[in-house]
């Protein structure tokens, strides 16, 4: 009805494409229902003849197949949350490949941060865009009805509905500004009497991270300066990248690194340990020294805790940090633990605080007039 009409008989043309645009009158009962169109022939602005097709995501992705459109319209997303190789939306991304088209996605993000959200929000490839719009870019609607609707959608409903931000389960674990704990990249290097620490997560069933702290103990300032994740890698490689940021530096690791490895009686740390990183001795724990699995609440609430007080900061350069940080949420009151390989070693870093240390070698050109500041909220 937006693109023709709402009465393909009294009202046909009274959408955005005008009547005298439509060629004749457009097929029906699309998807073997009655009334609903199924094609209908427009004239291009060039003289030649576009054809309309119009399709329910009900109809499965088969019947996406077979055609070479130049342009593929999708009106909100899919209700699929992975794009396997049978999913509606890479069938539309092999049609467009076939005619060298576009294809649109219009949607509020009710299905959370999917990969589909993730494919335009986190390209891997160019030509590849998304924008957010908000109530503020529709003046058409009424500030009467929005402000009724703000008081009455769930909370956890309102950034998606409102502002398009996608919606993450029951909310934000972290529930401050992104700008609250960004601070600009510095050298840490200038800074010899900062105690750093590295926290990892094992890649077992997802990616291997990394995340470097470093501890302003004078100020109790925690500061994320740098973080690493990858999928699909070996023990060596993985420890290669830790020493890289300094072989010297202590790492934190979790429970699991007790693990062993299918083909002999290595721990998946001794692994690690065995190619150059520095491991601690134990698992990642808190004070009270019991080890194995550590409940996580404790550690994301001392993480939020900080994050309030200007305590912890992460350099506007950690983009693996920053990224996760926006979609770590909660469903049914419990965090989610998907997509959160790089915060789960900065907690692991946090947990084994009390063994970061200095490094003092190897510093020149130390500038104190460079130290950041950090201003406390109460």
């Amino acid at each position: 009805s937006s693109l023709l009409g709402v009465d393909l008989v009294e009202a046909l043309g009274t959408g955005a494409i005008p009547r005298n645009l439509i060629i004749g009158k457009p097929k029906t009962r699309q998807a073997g229902i009655a009334d609903v169109v199924d094609t209908a022939k427009i004239r291009h602005v060039s003289g030649g003849i576009s054809h309309l097709n119009l399709k329910t995501y009900e109809q499965g992705w088969r019947l996406w197949q077979g055609a070479a459109p130049d342009l593929i319209w999708m009106d909100e997303q899919p209700d699929e949350n992975t794009l396997n190789e049978k999913g509606i939306f890479t069938e539309a991304q092999t049609r467009v490949f076939r005619s060298g088209g576009l294809i649109y996605l219009t949607l509020t993000p009710l299905l959370g941060e999917t990969e589909m959200i993730r494919h335009f929000s986190q390209p891997k490839a160019k030509g590849i865009w998304m924008g957010g719009a908000t109530w503020d870019d529709a003046p058409h609607l009424n500030e009467e009805d929005k402000e009724r609707l703000r008081l009455t959608y769930p909370a956890h409903e309102l950034d998606a509905r409102t502002k398009g931000i996608p919606m993450l389960g029951e909310g934000r674990v972290f529930t401050v500004g992104e700008e609250t704990i960004t601070c600009p990249p510095f050298n840490i290097r200038e800074f010899p009497w900062y105690r750093v620490i590295c926290g990892v997560d094992f890649g077992i069933d997802h990616p291997a991270a990394g995340c470097w702290l470093a501890h302003d103990a004078d100020a109790d300032v925690i500061y994320v300066y740098d973080a690493y994740r990858m999928a699909g890698e070996t023990a060596i490689y993985h420890a290669a990248a830790i020493k890289a940021k300094g072989n010297d530096i202590p790492v934190a690791w979790p429970h699991d690194g007790m693990n062993r490895e299918k083909k002999g009686a290595e721990t998946l740390a001794d692994s690690y340990r065995v190619h150059g990183a520095n491991m601690l001795p134990l698992s990642a724990r808190y004070d009270r020294k019991v080890g194995g699995a550590q409940p996580v609440e404790p550690i994301v609430n001392e993480m939020l805790e900080r994050m309030k007080t200007g305590r912890f900061k992460v350099m506007a350069s950690v983009g693996l940090f920053l990224e996760e940080f926006r979609s770590y949420h909660r469903k049914d009151g419990k965090i989610v633990a998907a997509r959160d390989d790089v915060l789960k070693a900065a907690m692991y870093g946090l947990m084994m605080l009390r063994y970061a240390a200095p490094r003092m070698g190897n510093v020149r050109n130390i500038s104190t007039n460079s130290r950041p500041t950090v201003s406390l909220r109460a």
